[in-house]
């Protein structure tokens, strides 16, 4: 990371995540009811590419792939799955994600309503090649316009945002503390702890607060 480059933060878990996801899932209701009451029931293209957005969003959350990772998930790897091996792009042995059961059920849902010609067709992709993944610089400026849309605020928003809200939230869950960041840190992939710390901004001060304690 460049010196006077500002490190993205991560989304607050209840506030931030899960109010995005209820609020793009307002907004998708609204314009499947809205395209049903036409003639052919056909979905629109605004319908369609906010499930796609919605569905990636959630995974990126849910369980913190990169973002070139990301970008590449198809509808077979996710759909109607409890667990999956996750081959990373970066050197590393594939992660073995379990998929939270109101991911599955969402994963469920876009996939009924977008309904792929074929499983293996990408999540979201490019317009002509449902096998070619939409750039991540695209992923990252459609996921800007929905954070300004649903008045979330973040100082600086990068492509490692969600993967940063799944480290953050992970490590909150299993106890905040250094034995926590070890075990984030190799769920990850991560080189280091240290690299953990800095990737999602704790400073080792908030950690030793943890050992004062006792």
């Amino acid at each position: 990371m460049a010196e006077n480059q500002v490190p993205a933060r991560y989304l607050k878990w209840d506030e931030e995540f899960l109010y995005l996801l209820a609020q793009m899932d307002g907004d998708i209701h609204r314009l499947v009811a809205r395209d049903e009451q036409k003639d052919d029931g056909e979905l629109s293209d605004a319908a369609r590419k906010l499930i796609r957005y919605q569905t990636l969003i959630a995974c990126g959350g849910y369980f913190g792939p990169r973002p070139g990772e990301l970008c590449r998930l198809n509808w077979f790897t996710v759909l109607d799955k409890d667990e999956f091996k996750f081959r990373p792009s970066k050197k590393g042995k594939p992660r073995r994600i379990a998929i939270n059961p109101n991911l599955k059920a969402m994963i469920s849902r876009n996939h009924d309503w977008i309904k792929p010609m074929n499983p293996h067709y990408l999540i979201l992709h490019r317009q002509d090649n449902p096998m070619e993944p939409v750039l991540t610089t695209q992923f990252n400026a459609a996921f800007k316009k929905y954070l300004k849309k649903f008045r979330i605020k973040l100082r600086e928003v990068s492509s490692h945002t969600l993967r940063k809200t799944f480290v953050y939230h992970a490590w909150q869950i299993m106890g905040g503390d250094e034995k926590a960041l070890v075990e984030v840190s190799k769920m990850v992939g991560h080189r280091s702890v240290e690299y953990t710390l800095d990737y999602i901004g704790v400073t080792w001060e908030k950690v030793k607060g943890v050992y004062l304690r006792f």
